[in-house]
């Protein structure tokens, strides 16, 4: 029965794909680096405009876009009604599990 259950969730992904926006923490000019502890998860969604195949370069695009308030989005108003900051330099965005 678990296998019967494994091909049927493999046939049928999820629609679009995972983004998710991750915060620079740590103090702008510090040397030393831990990406486990200098990052915070302000945002997560599910881009429904991209398929599990999209160019990453073109995914990362829109995020910055939306992300620094260049296109009208939910995502973007939700972000920023949360109170985070626009995106800077050493902020992540995660593609599904890509960085």
């Amino acid at each position: 029965m678990p296998r019967t259950l494994a091909l049927a969730e493999s046939a049928h992904p999820e629609p679009g794909v995972r983004i998710r926006i991750l915060l620079n923490a740590r103090s702008f000019g510090e040397t030393r680096h831990n990406p486990v502890i200098d990052y915070i998860q302000a945002y997560e969604y599910r881009d429904l405009s991209q398929t599990a195949n999209a160019d990453d370069a073109l995914i990362l695009e829109r995020q910055f876009e939306m992300f620094n308030e260049q296109i009208e989005s939910v995502h973007a108003d939700t972000y920023y009604a949360a109170g985070n900051r626009s995106r800077s330099v050493d902020d992540v965005v995660a593609i599904e599990e890509r960085f």
